[in-house]
């Protein structure tokens, strides 16, 4: 588990098993592999790949994936996908 809790966050990979807690700030991944699970909290916060089998949850703030392939929920703000699912 990683947490950020506070301030901009970034992670290049979270893997299988692993649980990333962004908290406020604008927090990011650049890979949430299958099985991984990353939690943005407050803030503008961003996935470049979300794999098969990956969970996204944005909560508030504008939230964006790049390639989403797996679960991305946005919450409360605009939510963008650039490729692949929808939020």
């Amino acid at each position: 588990m990683f947490c950020g809790f506070g301030g901009d966050d970034h992670i290049e990979r979270v893997v299988v098993g692993d649980i990333f807690l962004g908290g406020e700030g604008d927090d990011s991944v650049d890979t949430n592999e299958p099985g991984a699970t990353f939690n943005g909290g407050e803030g503008d916060d961003s996935v470049q790949e979300n794999f098969f089998d990956a969970t996204f949850n944005g909560e508030a703030g504008d939230d964006s994936v790049g390639l989403n392939r797996a679960t991305f929920f946005g919450g409360e703000g605009t939510d963008t996908v650039s490729s692949g699912n929808p939020p």
